[in-house]
């Protein structure tokens, strides 16, 4: 009896710690859109959407003559892809295992970017030739 007793314990404390609990910012979240779901349904839509506050940014660089003379570039420099350079604005990582997937979305990509492409600076863009960049 004892066995038994012990085992369905076990398993009953088992199965009370797999259970789920919903954050309090869910609960908030959920409780929202249920209050706006019920607006809704009875023609009470809101007319305007809360905005969230902007955080002022510390430093900001848009890269547009490209890399500014105030910074120090190394050996293996950071590079300036702008919309008048080979390459250009569209191409990422110029590396063997970079995927040029594009670049970082960012309000200024037109006007230009810079990139530490390592994967280049690494293997000159062959695959498995580590080290000859």
């Amino acid at each position: 009896m004892k066995k038994v007793l012990s085992i369905s314990t076990l398993m009953l404390a088992t199965l009370l710690s797999f259970s789920q609990l919903v954050s309090p910012e869910q609960h908030h979240v959920d409780l929202q859109k249920q209050n706006l779901k019920a607006k809704k349904a009875i023609g009470q839509v809101p007319t305007t959407t809360p905005s969230a506050a902007m955080a002022v940014p510390f430093w900001t660089e848009d890269f547009t003559t490209g890399i500014p003379a105030s910074w120090t570039n190394s050996t293996a420099p950071w590079v300036y892809r702008g919309p008048a350079t080979t390459p250009g604005v569209t191409v990422g990582s110029q590396g063997a295992y970079g995927t040029n997937s594009g670049t970082i979305n960012s309000p200024t990509v037109t006007s230009g970017f810079i990139i530490f492409d390592s994967d280049y600076y690494d293997n000159n863009g062959t695959a498995n030739a580590f080290g000859t960049g």
